[in-house]
């Protein structure tokens, strides 16, 4: 009977053992190779590593800003010269590059929505002005704003909080999309008065 007890106690043990030890192993799940090393012209790092950590929604960074203008700029690469699609990847590395910490759950990662969106948008500047975007042909610049639109463009500057630093590393563009912007009212405002005008008559 004792001999019997005591088979049925080491069984136990090597149960729970093997219990434990799967569990263990569960939990140490290293994050997916794209989580660490992002592949290039590929968005899924925003929904694969970013948004299961986070969970900030169809309007959050991940979902919202990242994959949503990282598959426009993709989808319009035939619109852009050689050089507009080579800075096009580069960019798009580069701001995955930067939140890898978030994704793989590193200790300095972001902690919430809000600051992990802080976070993305403070690496923008450095990641477009890195890659070349002030010695882009003025083509390319007309093709960037077509996908982020003129005031998505502006609110991309704004957001960052570092108009100083892009206006001083590429005057050029800024000076640009003031034109542009410029532009973009007087077209409003003529068709507007057109409108006004044809209402009278």
């Amino acid at each position: 009977m004792r001999q019997y007890i005591f088979f049925i106690v080491i069984t136990l043990l090597k149960c729970s053992s093997s219990f434990s030890s799967a569990t263990s192993q569960q939990t140490i799940l290293s994050p997916p190779d794209e989580c660490i090393n992002p592949s290039p012209n590929n968005c899924t790092f925003y929904q694969l590593c970013l948004e299961p950590n986070y969970h900030c929604g169809s309007e959050g960074y991940p979902l919202g800003f990242g994959t949503y203008y990282c598959t426009k700029f993709l989808s319009s690469l035939s619109s852009f010269s050689h050089t507009g699609q080579q800075w096009i990847s580069n960019v798009l590395l580069c701001l995955q590059r930067a939140l890898i910490p978030d994704a793989i759950g590193a200790p300095d990662a972001a902690v919430g929505c809000k600051e992990l969106e802080e976070k993305a948008f403070s690496s923008h500047p450095s990641c477009y002005v890195d890659a070349g975007f002030c010695t882009l042909p003025p083509e390319d610049w007309g093709g960037v704003v077509e996908v982020v639109g003129v005031e998505g463009l502006s609110a991309l500057v704004s957001i960052t909080r570092d108009v100083v630093r892009i206006m001083g590393m590429c005057g050029e563009v800024y000076e640009w999309i003031v034109e542009e912007e410029a532009r973009e009212l007087e077209k409003c405002a003529k068709r507007d008065y057109e409108l006004l005008v044809n209402r009278v008559l």
